[in-house]
């Protein structure tokens, strides 16, 4: 998808349905990780923590942001909760994240 469609934000980036959620760290592998991150950067994708899923993971992020990606806040909700992103805020903490690792957008691409 990064390769063929114009997109600046991947977002619900590692999410599982819930009958395979509790397997996120057994398919999640590093190598799966390490692809994801490098079409991001190839194509200069922004990658979303998702405050609903809680996804991705700190270890992604991490990993993610040693690769040179950018990242971007979403709550993929249109109900009650929309804006509510503790859990993007802390991640971003934890995982040493700053405004420079933060997407802006490119307002000359077309």
């Amino acid at each position: 998808i990064m390769a063929s469609e114009p997109i600046d934000i991947m977002a619900n980036l590692t999410f599982l349905p819930g009958c395979i959620a509790d397997q996120y760290e057994v398919l999640w592998t590093g190598e799966r990780m390490h692809r994801i991150i490098q079409a991001a950067v190839e194509y200069d994708v922004a990658l979303e923590i998702n405050a609903r899923y809680q996804v991705p993971s700190a270890a992604f992020i991490r990993m993610a942001k040693r690769a040179g990606s950018t990242f971007s806040f979403g709550s993929n909700t249109h109900s009650e909760e929309v804006g509510h992103l503790e859990y993007c805020v802390n991640i971003a903490r934890e995982c040493g994240l700053t405004g420079e690792d933060m997407f802006m957008p490119n307002l000359e691409r077309k």
